[in-house]
């Protein structure tokens, strides 16, 4: 299936879909998640639906979906194609904003007041500067002039309620002006709660899968579908707990595993599977010779590399040509006179959904152009092209050739999540060689497999790049899915998107609890899964977490060793047997012993079906002891005679449990030097004893013996063994002569 044209992700929100997280599987680096929904319709089969709520860090070209089942049964619907997307967390709807008219006329009534406030300052100050003249005064010696009395009394009457008449207007228009200020900056205020309740935050930004569906036969009722999909921040540690019955004869496994994950959400409840194979590493089956009976056949041509065939253009000739005919088909555009204003704003470019509508009439008229040339006939001309089709044609093309040109297209970001080094299992240094020095994805990577579906091809009118895939604009993807929720986002999203990147993969930098062997550590030409047995719920905070995958009784028994050579301690050692068909890894174990904690060892890798020993310490109530005895003889008296050089070793085992048991003691003979003349002989040995080079260890020793005993419950058993060196007479051994202490 093609990738589909890049205008599609232009397209309305289809309807959201709920999902849940069914089951994880986490690899070495990164983990695969698996989530379940469930579609009831009630009408038709939609033509897509949304599984939304995704993590950020969810790796685009990696998500799969597939319809699990339909009801009824006669129904057929399939999953045709999906693109992952930005998705908002949808909130309570914010409050309506107040017009902008309000604000502007509460600005205008309050400038009003203001003016009007100032010009009553004026007037009272002008007032309360008005002089009222004084009683005049006569001269001396004559009558005193008359004094207009009446005048003063009216003029300062006048002015005293002119000025109290204005005081009072005064305080109205401040109380009126205080009022507006008020109100002014409640709206204001009003203005700015709604747009930053409209406002994305980054903890609502999430991602989305839209899958496109296609159904035949009988109508759905119940769709049930599965997405899966790879984020990086996952990591996981093999450990165990060993549990063993007093005797040994029972014990039981429990594989655990510590598990740290940052994906950013939580998996509760969900079916685990831990793999120590990594999720994108390209892997190839190895090529098996056949073996054939009979006469020799030539080899088969392997297939190999072909390159694309030459004239693409060749396959859009017939596009090409039929879209000619229908717009030389066309009336002639309607005159358009340019405005008589020198600021008109330009006109607005011809919507997306618009110009699919010119492609769309121009293949119908095209078609129908086709017909025209095999039914010449004019009722067929009539039927086949109308005035209608061709007017209504004519005016989208005059709307297009109208748009203003289209701005050039940025350069399309690389889309970090599928290169990198975590999900593909690259070292950090190898990751950056590959991206090269301006640290974007090199052209292998980018046209790789796993960045296929960020690959869209044009559409047949695009005449620079049809015919070929070109990498995906992943900005431009995102602005436009999230623009679908109508809320403004006031932060970067390949910058919030990388943030989250980021903060997964901290988990790599978290440390190990004590003991615990990280999966990416351990080698293997083999790659295996581990299943646990309920679910599980492993939190999204980046710390690991104990989790138990299941018990497994396995086959144990209870053996003793000895070195009474060394030390007269007896060792227990469970001999247990690896109850999986897959390998234990190494990793911390804690042993019990009758339900008591008794030590926490490291457990070595344990093949399929192989053997596990787990030392548990010293066993009191079995005593060896060692006894030795050397004695030293000559042999003939001729002058070259040889010294016999006699060692007996004597060793006593009681068991004092109430339980037949199996003891193996372990001894050492001497080993001459390459070169040395001198001979050592095994003489005597009850019971008979086998060689012992101590390979399991990984130290080779040389002259090791050992026995293998049973010794019933409350018995006692001897070992013997007598050896002698033999040496020329007058020599003497370094170190003397005798050998055992």
């Amino acid at each position: 299936m093609l990738p589909t044209p890049q205008r599609e992700i232009a397209m309305p929100s289809p309807p959201v879909l709920p999902s849940r997280i069914d089951r994880v599987q986490v690899y070495r680096r990164g983990a695969t998640v698996v989530r379940t929904a469930e579609l009831t319709l009630e009408g038709a089969l939609p033509d897509e639906i949304e599984l939304a709520d995704l993590p950020l860090t969810l790796v685009d070209p990696t998500a799969r979906v597939r319809v699990l089942a339909v009801e009824p049964a006669g129904a057929e619907v399939v999953a045709a194609g999906v693109r992952v997307g930005l998705w908002v967390r949808p909130g309570d709807p914010p409050p309506k904003a107040p017009e902008q008219r309000e604000l502007e006329e509460v600005r205008l009534r309050l400038r009003g007041a203001r003016e009007q406030l100032a010009v009553l300052e004026a007037e009272v100050a002008i007032l309360q500067g008005v002089p009222v003249p004084e009683r005049p005064s006569g001269e001396e010696g004559k009558a005193p002039p008359a004094s207009p009395m009446a005048a003063r009394l009216q003029l300062e009457q006048f002015v005293d309620e002119a000025t109290r008449r204005r005081l009072t207007e005064r305080r109205a228009l401040r109380e009126q002006a205080r009022e507006l200020e008020e109100a002014e900056a409640r709206i204001v205020e009003r203005i700015a709660a709604s747009s930053s309740a409209a406002e994305v935050h980054l903890p609502e930004l999430k991602k989305s899968a839209v899958v496109r569906l296609k159904g035949a036969g009988a109508a759905a009722r119940k769709v049930t579908l599965e997405l899966s999909y790879v984020v990086p921040g996952a990591r996981w540690a093999p450990a165990y707990q060993c549990k063993l019955s007093r005797d040994g004869s029972k014990a039981e496994i429990q594989l655990r595993a510590w598990i740290a994950q940052r994906s950013g959400e939580d998996w509760r409840g969900v079916s685990l599977k831990l793999s120590t194979a990594s999720p994108l590493r390209f892997s190839e089956l190895p090529e098996l010779s056949a073996i054939k009976i009979g006469r020799a056949q030539p080899p088969a041509k392997k297939p190999g590399f072909r390159p694309p065939p030459q004239g693409g253009d060749v396959l859009f000739r017939d596009f090409d040509r039929e879209l000619r005919k229908a717009t030389e088909a066309l009336p002639p555009p309607r005159s358009w006179h340019a405005p008589a204003f020198e600021e008109e704003p330009e006109p607005p470019p011809l919507p997306e959904p618009r110009r699919d509508q010119v492609h769309a009439k121009a293949k119908k008229l095209g078609g129908r152009a086709r017909a025209l040339r095999e039914e010449p006939a004019a009722e067929a001309r009539e039927e086949l092209f109308d005035d209608a089709d061709a007017a209504e044609l004519g005016d989208m093309e005059m709307e297009r050739s109208m748009a203003p040109p289209p701005s050039p297209r940025s350069p399309a970001p690389a889309a970090s999540m599928v290169m990198d080094s975590i999900v593909l299992g690259r070292s950090a240094p190898a990751a950056k060689a590959a991206r090269g020095p301006t640290g974007g994805a090199s052209v292998d990577e980018a046209l790789g497999i796993y960045a296929y579906p960020l690959l869209r091809l044009p559409s047949a009118d695009q005449l620079g790049g049809r015919g070929r895939l070109v990498p995906m604009d992943v900005r431009e993807h995102y602005q436009a899915t999230a623009a679908r929720a109508g809320r403004p986002l006031r932060f970067d999203i390949m910058s919030a998107v990388a943030s989250a990147e980021d903060e997964a993969r901290g988990v790599l930098d978290v440390a190990l609890p004590d003991g615990a062997v990280d999966a990416d550590d351990i080698s293997s030409h083999f790659d295996f899964a581990y299943e646990a047995d309920g679910t599980v719920e492993i939190v999204g905070d980046g710390g690991f977490h104990s989790v138990a995958l299941g018990d497994r009784a396995c086959e144990a028994r209870m053996r003793y060793v000895a070195v009474p050579r060394e030390e007269a301690s007896v060792y227990r050692v469970a001999m247990l047997m690896n109850p999986i068909p897959a390998p234990l890894l190494p990793g911390p174990a804690e042993v019990y012993v009758g339900g008591e904690y008794v030590l926490t060892t490291r457990l070595p890798t344990v093949p399929a079906r192989g053997e596990l020993k787990l030392g548990l310490g010293a066993e009191q109530a079995i005593k060896v002891a060692r006894n030795t005895r050397f004695t030293e003889a000559r042999s003939g008296e001729k002058v070259v005679a040889m010294a016999e050089l006699v060692h007996d070793v004597d060793i006593d085992v009681v068991n004092h449990l109430e339980r037949d048991i199996e003891i193996e003691v372990r001894e050492r003979v001497p080993v001459p030097a390459p070169g040395a003349e001198v001979v050592v002989e095994e003489l005597q040995v009850t019971p008979p004893w086998q060689p012992y080079d101590q390979q399991e260890r990984g130290q080779i020793i040389e002259g090791g013996r050992r026995w293998e005993v049973k010794v019933g419950k409350g018995a006692a058993d001897k070992l013997r063994a007598r050896y002698v060196v033999k040496i020329y007479a007058q020599n003497e051994l370094v170190g003397g002569n005798r050998r055992e202490a």
